[in-house]
């Protein structure tokens, strides 16, 4: 048991990695790309990525609800697939690229995907560990996740070939952005696999919830410890 807990827990943490590692190839290239190559101001590259943060904002309690229902399989595949289309998506964007046809569709998949990710990698990670680890486990998690954003962050430019000159050397810009975000992709579709084949299928909720409406999961109102009469 304690071995698969720790198996379960270091595949979420890889997933957990993979999906940092490519948004964070996608925040630093985006922006550079949109004011470069496709001639945008500082302040509409920054604006050009709002929609994630508001579809991020407004979809996350409805991806854990769909973790509970369905466990974190479906949802954390799901959501990798969905950003790894919206990145290679996000190859279109070029010079003269059209914000409500080339970015905005980048941005809008992104902002789907990362909210069926993140409720059930956590789900995974702490019910991997003790209640009173949960703390541990989840900064351990967040550390991790950052730290490979920051190796993608720091290999990106040699991996894409992305010039040093970028700033005045558009074209290569764009074609180490087109290698870049095919990289960040991969990162997710990795992530995916790794959550399809080695997270486990979810145990059996009850067929009927306790409540007519809701079903909290709360042992307290779990009819069957308390028998029927009992005070």
């Amino acid at each position: 048991m304690g071995a698969g807990r720790y198996r379960r827990r270091v595949r979420a943490r890889a997933a957990r990695s993979d999906r940092r590692g490519g948004l964070a190839g996608l925040f630093f290239l985006m922006p550079i790309q949109l004011q470069v190559t496709a001639d945008y101001t500082t302040l509409a590259a920054g604006l050009a990525l709002l929609p994630l943060t508001v579809l991020t904002l407004v979809l996350s309690a409805r991806g854990g609800a769909l973790t509970k229902r369905a466990g974190p399989r479906v949802p954390l595949a799901a959501g990798a697939l969905i950003c790894a289309l919206a990145l290679v998506l996000a190859t279109r964007v070029g010079r003269d690229a059209s914000y409500l046809i080339d970015v905005l569709p980048v941005v809008c998949l992104i902002g789907v995907g990362i909210p069926l990710i993140t409720p059930p990698i956590t789900a995974t990670v702490l019910s991997a560990v003790p209640d009173a680890r949960a703390g541990i486990a989840s900064a351990v998690g967040n550390g991790v996740a950052r730290a490979a954003g920051l190796i993608v962050v720091a290999a990106l430019p040699l991996l894409a070939g992305l010039p040093q000159d970028a700033a005045s050397n558009p074209a290569e810009l764009d074609r180490g952005f087109d290698v870049g975000m095919l990289i960040c992709a991969g990162l997710f579709v990795l992530g995916g696999l790794i959550v399809w084949f080695g997270v486990p299928r979810p145990a059996s909720v009850p067929a009927e919830p306790i409540c007519r409406h809701h079903w909290t999961g709360c042992p307290q109102l779990d009819v069957s410890r308390h028998p029927q009469g009992a005070e």
